[in-house]
């Protein structure tokens, strides 16, 4: 346990007993989810989400060039083809301005397919010059395959390893500063298809541009993915690539930054040409490892309706579980909480991404953490207002 340690445990309290302190009557109990230990670096970190590595983005697509309405373009967007057992790279120029303060750079994106044309792994890098003298180091990079999808970040020599979802867009939310599924256009569209429904307000089409001597069908989201940001997808109107994708800040009391990301180059060859290092982490040795999120259905599965109330009756978390479930075990209660991160960790060593010592003092510090949470008693006072640090 060090000072980071420590302060996670004290926020997953705080945050319990806030929650408790805004339900009179509880009937449910969630574990808090697990602060990044990464800071945000940009409005971009604030995009949720990295791409599935079912679908990426468009080289070729087979229907006609719809731009009608935004719903059209994100469908077709949405359904795109690839050629069978390919490696497509896609680059993209990167401008960033928050603070004053202006950054550019690159994304890099390498995508392999499969004997039907399906993407199966996904290399994404992301680096950036704070100067225009300064050499580009690199911020973050991105691996997604059928194992695991992973996230190296250089400042911290850390790696996240984000729990797999086949056939869906991960929730969780990584800090990155240029997220993966950003570059990927069919992606994109999935995901603002989904946002047209929520309380976001949608997508709308904002009309048709040309841009670096593409023409393109611009689709506008408000307040996302914060309120006060202002996103503008450009879909090429023809084969549907996302060529870019502009951010800006809308409200005045806060300045969320503004950036610009443009397709400048786009290649394809076969997939046996490709490196055997392209869809690697390739992080140093001694990186420390964060596992995914623990899983925090099982307080409501496992421990009492009551639970906050309980908690703040002077209760500790395995006291309230273990009256509602006979017979749970402190480790029983710690194995639930840890729900796949065991199995994640081993296939990430499995799939080269990191060393078996990497994964046995991960989980080795993930159980030590919940050991704390379950066998310690809420504080008295108001909640922690320490700032998140892992």
């Amino acid at each position: 346990m060090d000072e980071r340690d420590a302060r996670l445990h004290d926020e997953l309290r705080s945050l319990l007993i806030e929650q408790a302190q805004t339900s009179a009557e509880p009937t449910t109990a969630r574990l808090p989810r697990r602060p990044r230990r990464w800071p945000r670096l940009s409005v971009a970190a604030a995009i949720a989400g990295a791409a599935t590595v079912a679908t990426v983005a468009v080289l070729a697509f087979y229907g006609g060039a719809g731009s009608a309405s935004a719903q059209t373009v994100l469908r077709n967007a949405a359904a795109v083809r690839f050629a069978a057992d390919q490696a497509i790279h896609l680059d993209y120029s990167v401008q960033l301005t928050r603070d004053g303060r202006n950054a550019s750079g690159s994304g890099d994106v390498w995508v392999k397919t499969d004997a039907a044309g399906q993407p199966t792994d996904v290399a994404e890098t992301f680096s950036l010059s704070k100067t225009a003298s300064a050499p580009p180091q690199l911020v973050e990079r991105d691996i997604e395959t059928p194992a695991g999808t992973y996230i190296y970040h250089p400042t911290d020599n850390a790696i996240e390893i984000l729990h797999q979802q086949v056939g869906s867009l991960p929730t969780q939310s990584p800090t990155v500063p240029l997220p993966g599924f950003l570059f990927n256009g069919a992606t994109v569209a999935q995901l603002l298809q989904q946002l047209s429904r929520g309380p976001t307000g949608g997508a709308q089409l904002v009309g048709q541009e040309t841009i670096d001597g593409y023409s393109v069908d611009a689709v506008q989201v408000d307040n996302w993915p914060d309120s006060g940001t202002r996103t503008i997808f450009y879909f090429d109107t023809n084969d549907h690539l996302l060529r870019g994708f502009d951010f800006s800040n809308t409200d005045p009391s806060h300045d969320n930054g503004s950036g610009r990301v443009r397709l400048t180059s786009t290649t394809q060859t076969g997939a046996a040409t490709m490196p055997a290092s392209t869809f690697q982490l390739n992080a140093p040795a001694d990186a420390s490892v964060q596992p995914p999120d623990v899983d925090g259905t099982v307080l409501t599965r496992l421990c009492s309706a009551n639970l906050k109330r309980l908690l703040l009756q002077g209760q500790t978390p395995l006291q309230a579980c273990t009256a509602a479930t006979p017979g749970l075990t402190e480790q029983a209660l710690i194995t639930a909480l840890l729900g796949s991160t065991q199995a994640d960790l081993d296939a990430a060593v499995a799939a080269g991404q990191i060393t078996r010592d990497q994964a046995a003092q991960a989980l080795a510090a993930e159980q030590a953490q919940l050991h704390d949470f379950i066998t310690q008693t809420a504080p008295t006072g108001p909640a922690s207002t320490a700032p998140a640090g892992k």
